[in-house]
This record gives C-alpha cells, sequence and structure tokens, in this order.
C-alpha cells in the first residue's frame, strides 16, 4: 500500500509502525527503492537531502516516515499509518505488560498524529484475543472507530461468499465470468447466487491449497493442538494455550441450541433470572458489567435469552441494571436477580433492595458460592457439556452482535480477554444446578462417569412456591 500512495497520491504522508526498529526500516527502504529505481513509475522523487531508510520525503511533499512501537513520530502527520505485526510473536503477545504497551502506543503516539481522514491498516498475525485487534474492535463496540475487518482462515469455517460489487473486474462481470472464478476456487458453479453475492469457498476447503494442502494443514493443527499456534497463526482465530474448558463442538448444529423465533416459546419459561458480574468503572481498561438473561424452562433446560456487556460508572450503573430488570419483568415471570455478594456487588444487592419496586426488591440474592470464579466456571462446565444449557440458534448471517460476543467469550474461558458475562453465566448454572441434574435425570439419562458434579446444596431454593418438584 505505501508504494501505491506514492504513485497515486503523492502529496500524502505515509506512517508505519512495526515491533522492531530493522523490520521497520525493511519496508522503509523497499518503498524509497521503489521510487529510485522507477522514476517513471513516480509523479515525483526523492528529496536529496532526506534519504535514510526511516524517513524520507518527495519533492511533491509527500512523505514517509517507519517506527519501530518504541519510536516516535514527533512533528510528523500520517494520512496513511501502516501498523505491521506490532507484536514479535506467541511469547510476547501473551504478556499483558506488552499488550498494554502496544496499545498506550497506538492510543497516544498514532491516533494523534492522524490527519482528519486518515486511513489506518492493521495488519497482524492474531496472537491473543486481548491484542490490538481484540482492543480496537472492542472499542468500535463501545462506539469507537468503526473498523472493515478482512480474515482468511486458513481453513474455511463455514461457506464464504463475497459480494460480486467487492470483486474488480475490467468490465461488467457476467455468469459465465462469475462461474469461471467459482471453478478456480474449487466451487461448485451451481452453488452460485445469493442476491448479488457468489460462493467462492467452502466449508473445510484450503485457502491456498498449492502452498499449503489441506493434509498438510490438518497436521499443523494436529501438532500445535496444546499451544494453541494454529489457530493463530494458520486460523487468525487466537484461542487459549491450554485449550477452552467450554468446548465448540458441544454447540455445533443444533446440539445444545433453541429456537428463539418458535412462537410458543415464552409458554415454556417457568421462571427467569437476572444474573450479573458486577463492576463500576468505566475507563477503557476497566472490567465490564456482564448481565445475562436466563430462563428456566418447563422441561428443565436453562436457556440463554440474552446477555449484556457494558462499562458503568457507579454513578450509573444502579439505572442501567434497573433498566434491565424492569425490561425482563414485563412477562411475570421475572424469579431472581443474582449479584454475586462480594466487592462492587456488594453496594449494589444493598441498592437494589432499597430501589427496586418491593415485588422485585424482595427477588434481589446476595449469592455467596463456594470458590473463585475458575472454580466455579469449572462447576458449571458439565452442565453445558451435557447440553443442560442452551443457547439460541439463528439462521446464518443473522447471529445478534451480543450473541456473537457472547460465544466469542464462552468459547475462549479460561483464556479469554474478558470474561464477566460467562462469569455471570456460570453463577447462574450454579444457582440452578439441582434443578439441571433433575431434568436430565427425568430423561432417563444417567450422568456420565466422566462429567464430575459438584452440587453446591447450602445455596437457597431458586424456584420458590414448591412449583418445582427438583429439588
Amino acid at each position: 500500500m505505501p508504494t501505491y500512495v506514492q504513485r497515486t497520491r503523492p502529496r500524502s504522508n505515509v506512517m508505519i509502525g512495526t515491533y522492531s526498529q530493522p523490520y521497520a526500516n525493511h519496508w522503509g527502504a523497499k518503498v524509497r527503492d521503489s521510487i529510485r529505481d522507477n522514476p517513471e513509475m513516480f509523479p515525483a522523487i526523492l528529496k536529496q537531502d532526506t534519504y535514510a531508510k526511516e524517513m524520507w520525503e518527495t519533492t511533491a511533499g509527500g512523505s514517509q516516515i517507519s517506527q519501530s512501537i518504541h519510536g516516535q513520530f514527533t512533528g510528523r502527520r500520517g494520512d496513511y499509518v501502516v501498523i505491521d505485526d506490532p507484536f514479535r510473536g506467541m511469547i510476547e503477545a501473551r504478556r499483558l505488560t506488552q499488550r498494554n504497551t502496544v496499545w498506550q502506543w497506538y492510543d497516544t503516539t498514532i491516533l494523534p498524529r492522524t490527519s482528519e481522514d486518515a486511513v489506518i491498516v492493521v495488519v497482524m498475525t492474531r496472537w491473543h484475543k486481548d491484542d490490538l485487534i481484540g482492543r480496537l474492535r472492542d472499542a468500535a463496540r463501545a462506539g469507537g472507530d468503526q473498523w472493515h475487518e478482512i480474515r482468511f482462515p486458513a481453513i474455511a469455517e463455514h461457506d464464504e461468499h463475497v459480494s460480486v460489487d467487492d470483486l474488480y473486474f475490467e468490465q461488467e462481470p457476467d455468469d459465465e465470468w462469475l462461474t469461471e472464478i467459482q471453478l478456480a476456487a474449487g466451487v461448485e458453479p451451481d452453488d452460485v447466487r445469493l442476491e448479488g453475492r457468489i460462493k467462492v469457498r467452502s466449508k473445510g476447503q484450503a485457502l491456498w491449497p498449492e502452498q499449503h494442502s489441506l493434509r498438510s494443514l490438518q497436521i499443523a493443527r494436529a501438532t500445535s493442538a496444546s499451544s494453541g499456534s494454529y489457530d493463530a497463526v494458520y486460523q487468525q482465530n487466537p484461542t487459549d494455550p491450554a485449550g477452552s474448558l467450554i468446548k465448540r463442538a458441544w454447540y455445533e448444529g443444533t446440539r445444545g441450541r433453541y429456537d428463539p423465533s418458535y412462537r410458543r416459546a415464552e409458554d415454556n419459561v417457568r421462571a427467569r433470572y437476572v444474573t450479573i458480574d458486577s463492576a463500576w468503572e468505566e475507563n477503557e481498561t476497566a472490567s465490564y458489567t456482564g448481565i445475562v438473561v436466563g430462563d428456566y424452562t418447563r422441561d428443565r433446560f436453562l436457556r440463554v435469552r440474552t446477555a449484556y456487556r457494558e462499562r458503568h460508572s457507579w454513578a450509573n450503573l444502579p439505572a442501567r441494571v434497573t433498566e434491565i430488570i424492569a425490561q425482563q419483568d414485563r412477562s411475570g415471570k421475572l424469579r431472581g436477580i443474582l449479584v454475586e455478594n462480594k466487592a462492587s456487588g456488594i453496594a449494589l444487592i444493598s441498592t437494589l433492595r432499597a430501589t427496586l419496586p418491593p415485588h422485585l426488591a424482595s427477588k434481589v440474592f446476595a449469592f455467596n458460592p463456594k470458590g473463585d470464579k475458575d472454580y466455579r466456571a469449572g462447576q458449571a462446565s458439565p452442565w453445558l457439556a451435557l447440553a443442560q444449557v442452551q443457547l439460541p440458534l439463528y439462521p446464518a448471517g443473522s447471529e445478534p452482535e451480543w450473541l456473537t460476543n457472547f460465544q466469542e467469550e464462552l468459547f475462549e474461558i479460561p483464556g479469554a480477554a474478558h470474561r464477566d458475562q460467562t462469569d455471570a453465566l456460570f453463577q447462574l448454572v450454579v444457582f440452578l444446578e439441582r434443578y439441571l441434574r433433575r431434568g436430565w435425570l427425568d430423561r432417563g439419562a444417567p450422568i456420565p462417569d466422566d462429567v464430575a458434579l459438584d452440587i453446591d446444596t447450602d445455596l437457597p431454593e431458586a424456584i420458590p412456591d414448591g412449583d418445582d418438584t427438583g429439588a
């Protein structure tokens, strides 16, 4: 891109940032040498007094400066910014201090020096969920800069379609051209048109089989299973090196899923719960408040209805929680509001009990589970493995953003960058586990030998009024 900019927008200033100065110099020299060696292709030439690899200018007023994340762009402005691999590798990216360093560099060195309509391109291996791209995605969800994300997994995770409008053609494409594109990609031409989109790769296909065959990718995946490097390097989808506690396979297809559009789904709800993992700071590095709404059904499943992950100051948190509680009580089925009786939760419990209407204030449970959050995750996980905890299933392409974020967090436990929503869910699962156990046994299925249950019998009755026989 920097070379293209110097050819087409010669008055522009380009900034390149990367993990080391030698690597930055490499890119600075490549673009500089392209201009020097091919003057007929560029509208301007290099100024003779600025010829260094890391910083040079052209006679048209354009420039390029290339620095490491420890370097300085002082006095420079960027119309085009390229951030290329801000982390040296996996070990560096998994250090929280280094991830914070990269984020501070972006936030305090890069952003203040970009022009009003600057183009910023970030190209990197996704070594960690909490890396620069992970934090940029979080900022975008919170209302920050919106990004166009391009990801090419080595093995397609689902059927891939692209808009015909996004493809470049020298002339208007016809069906014959589109068919040739599909044949070149190894896709059956019959599987073609979807409202101006064409299928370019099927689930399970290799991205570049001439370079990395499907077999070689499968071997790489098996070899690096314990380190998580395959998912990072080849799939651009980093996972925890120890492996995730909650497996995606538990929720593949229709397993562990329910249809949220079913018109009588509400009739099957026996009790609704709002479960809260609270925090009350709103700066960019603070923890989120995670809120999950769960429905305990008449056939004794726990269904995740919706979830929220938001940052709030204490001045705003009780009001926001009250708003969500009121929304979820409209059906009259709300039976419990769970808040962990620790840290910020203590004040929230007291405030809710004092400010909610009496019929809701009486439903606030001060949750006192045993063990820490990791222990609680382990305690809850068997019920997810047994599909007693269900997630909604939406048609492809229509999944709501809250569910995308929730599943991204859920399937990365214990290595997720954030775990506020899942901590709230696990709290509810533990609260209801005696009923989930009863539902499993009612279906005539024994508890498998490899599923270790640790039911907390000291918790209060989750479903009052004697309307369930599962206790």
